[in-house]
């Protein structure tokens, strides 16, 4: 399995980690607990712009990611973002939401998964990740607190990169049915 392989391979990063076998979706727990026991950083590429029911082994890969972040694995947010009309490039804020919602992640939780762990697992914490002197001063503004709701990530007001203010663009895409 590449997911043991990586592991053994002294890998600091998995990307996917969805336990996807030619039978279906199977879990390995001795290599969750070596993934939480080693602090490698799983890229759980969990983020899409789809309303309504999942299909049933997207489910149980969500099902996994929650049971991972349970057992003490670094979850970062992640979307995959462009490679499928449900996962346009503007998906990632969706998947804060559902680290959140389908994850069982607090909204700090769920926050970090996408800052300062994100940053971390980039090779790039000791200047991204977090509001502190020396930081680069990339800031998302939104309407509403996020740490009491996680969706106002989808509602951006301000973005600013290096303390240079972006243009926000439009919103993050309303999620269809049909994706």
């Amino acid at each position: 399995m590449g997911i043991v392989d990586a592991v053994a391979a002294g890998m600091d990063g998995i990307e996917h980690c969805t336990f996807l076998t030619e039978q279906g979706v199977s879990l390995d727990l001795q290599t969750v607990a070596t993934l939480a026991e080693t602090g490698v950083y799983v890229g759980a590429t969990a983020a899409t712009a789809r309303s309504g029911e999942l299909p049933a082994h997207l489910v149980q890969i969500g099902e996994n990611f929650a049971r991972m972040h349970r057992a003490g694995v670094r979850l970062v947010c992640s979307s995959d973002a462009g490679v499928a009309p449900f996962k346009p490039h503007d998906c990632l804020p969706h998947g804060v939401v559902e680290f959140g919602a389908r994850l069982g992640l607090t909204s700090a939780q769920a926050l970090a998964s996408v800052t300062s762990l994100a940053a971390q697992a980039c090779a790039v914490g000791d200047r991204k990740g977090r509001i502190a002197p020396g930081y680069d001063a990339d800031l998302l503004a939104v309407a509403g607190n996020p740490a009491a709701d996680l969706t106002a990530v989808l509602h951006p007001t301000a973005i600013y990169r290096a303390g240079r203010a972006c243009d926000t663009g439009p919103a993050p895409a309303p999620r269809s049915a049909s994706a």
